[in-house]
């Protein structure tokens, strides 16, 4: 079974200033690994959204025990990208307009406040390093045909490392579940041609406005920043997204 996170998003996940200082690891297990790879699936779309996630299955694929399953998608669930059913086991998680609506509002909120709350903390080794992510994701952009899911990764590592110094574990875990299933939403879409690719630099105002301290300004940017990106879905009337994605293949 390969590792769960490929050699360049662990190498810019690990030189995370938080890991250099020791406060924060990444885990090798079991657990970790299929974690990842049911993950890795879900955003290239080979798991879909309400697809069954079976135990035994899964076990026997990747040659591990039912209950280092049972605890990978458990993960999933804490990280959004998986459901419980009653009667059903577990599911990939399905987002309707509204799923999407009432995730985009939640962030809209809580985006803005980790942000803000980060900007009195961060130091210019922070800021090296938010500058190198963006540059891999710009750089990503400006490839054809790109690993979504991995430039996906260094993506949500991006706003990610900004909750997390934000102060608040509380205010950054929220923020890891309700935003990880809408990462791997707009990269299906994206695969199908509903949203395009970003171009550019999209991370560099948000550095900006970090740098600046001021709230006004970091409201504003951040929530630019991913507002517009769910709207032909939300305005597609549709409630079914594979639906949306078989009429554009």
């Amino acid at each position: 079974m390969k590792a769960g996170l490929n050699g360049r998003v662990a190498t810019l996940v690990g030189d995370s200033p938080l890991n250099r200082a020791g406060k924060l690891a990444l885990a090798d297990s079991l657990k970790t690994q299929v974690t990842e790879i049911l993950k890795e699936k879900i955003f290239a779309g080979a798991l879909k959204p309400g697809d069954a996630l079976r135990e035994m299955h899964i076990a026997r694929e990747y040659s591990v025990s039912q209950a280092t399953v049972r605890e990978a998608l458990l993960q999933l669930e804490q990280l959004g990208l998986a459901v419980r059913m009653a009667n059903r086991g577990t599911i990939v998680t399905k987002l309707t307009p509204q799923d999407v609506r009432d995730r985009l509002e939640i962030r809209s909120e809580l985006d803005p406040m980790a942000c803000i709350k980060a900007s009195a903390k961060l130091t210019e080794d922070d800021f090296a390093y938010l500058e190198r992510l963006a540059k891999e994701i710009s750089k990503d952009y400006k490839t054809p045909n790109y690993n979504f899911y991995e430039t996906s990764q260094i993506d949500f590592q991006f706003h990610r490392y900004i909750w997390q110094r934000s102060g608040s574990p509380v205010l950054c875990a929220t923020l890891e579940q309700v935003t990880l299933p809408l990462f791997a939403f707009i990269g299906l879409l994206r695969q199908v041609g509903v949203e395009e690719r970003r171009t550019g630099d999209p991370h560099k105002p948000i550095i900006e406005a970090l740098r600046s301290g001021k709230a006004r300004q970091i409201t504003q940017v951040v929530r630019a920043h991913f507002e517009n990106s769910y709207n032909h879905f939300i305005e597609s009337n549709s409630d079914d997204l594979q639906a949306v994605i078989e009429g554009r293949r």
